[in-house]
């Protein structure tokens, strides 16, 4: 059975790890360097964690091992996120290590960032994800639409109703 709990202070390591597992890699290809996740434009999903106002992340764990991440933050219009809708949106990232996969921990995730956001009166969250990766069915499941496109990756919306 597992857990869902706040991150921790103390876990940013596991952030990293999780923020570099999210980047989805299509079949065939090599992946992403890990110094990736350090470049400007992706740096700002994760760096100084906890400075903003909506900045909120939710581990999965089992008999105390952590075993996925979602994670949520808002952007500015003149510093916007790849999924980004609009300033009081949040966008999220999510990840759970490969051998986890599959086990409902997706779902659970989500459902519960989508209910803490809603309990700080946030009503809408936005993600983005690339055209071929698998999660976008489990989005889908969750509620998120479409709402733009651009070459290979969609923006998704999810709105409490």
């Amino acid at each position: 059975m597992h857990h869902i709990r706040p991150l921790l202070p103390t876990e940013h390591a596991f952030m990293r790890e999780m923020f570099y597992t999210s980047f989805f890699v299509p079949e065939g290809h090599e992946p992403f360097p890990r110094e990736i996740i350090d470049r400007p434009d992706l740096a700002k999903y994760i760096i100084d964690w906890g400075s903003g106002k909506h900045d909120l992340a939710l581990v999965a764990e089992r008999a105390n091992e952590p075993l996925g991440l979602v994670w949520g933050r808002c952007f500015s219009e003149a510093n916007k996120g790849y999924g980004f809708v609009d300033a009081s949106t949040p966008e999220i990232g999510i990840a759970i290590r490969e051998e986890s996969r599959g086990q409902g921990l997706g779902t659970a995730l989500i459902r519960a960032i989508q209910q803490k956001y809603l309990d700080q009166g946030v009503r809408r969250i936005s993600l983005s994800t690339n055209k071929l990766n698998p999660a976008r069915q489990l989005y889908v499941r969750m509620g998120f639409k479409i709402v733009a496109e651009k070459e290979d990756a969609l923006t998704m919306l999810w709105q409490d109703s």
